[in-house]
């Protein structure tokens, strides 16, 4: 073997040195109750996955979805997760399509703490330094 089975611990640190925003993923369970007045979902439940630090990076320009009576614009991102360092539940976590990802402080663009990403795939690898999630958003109804 030319490789060292643990090489891909030893650069695990190194990739965790750029995750400097902090993120909270979590499974909603029910939304609730939509709120006309404030435009947001009242008495919902969710369970949190994940909380710590992230990369967060923009994938593509925003694609549309047009549809006869409706139209939308979706943003795709990167969201980059340490397997280690998870304030939740250290070393466990298991991320499904649809948990919500909510930013809860980007030190390099504070205008986007407090905006959502939905998982939309897990694009880790079997040389995997971080988990490496596709995620987006629909740019006109990003409501938590």
């Amino acid at each position: 073997m030319t490789i060292h089975p643990d090489f891909i611990y030893h650069h695990r640190a190194t990739a965790n040195s750029a995750n400097v925003s902090r993120v909270l993923i979590e499974r909603v369970i029910s939304r609730g109750e939509y709120n006309v007045e404030t435009g947001e979902f009242d008495g919902g439940q969710t369970v949190p996955i994940y909380r710590g630090f992230a990369r967060i990076q923009k994938v593509a320009f925003p694609t549309n979805r047009d549809f006869v009576e409706d139209a939308a614009k979706f943003q795709r991102m990167r969201v980059v997760i340490s397997f280690e360092e998870n304030e939740v539940e250290p070393k466990q976590f298991d991320i499904h399509v649809n948990d919500r990802i909510k930013v809860l402080a980007n030190t390099a663009d504070p205008a986007k703490v407090g905006k959502f990403y939905y998982v939309h795939g897990d694009e880790s690898s079997s040389v995997a330094w971080n988990r490496v999630l596709t995620a987006q958003t629909n740019m006109k109804q990003s409501v938590g």
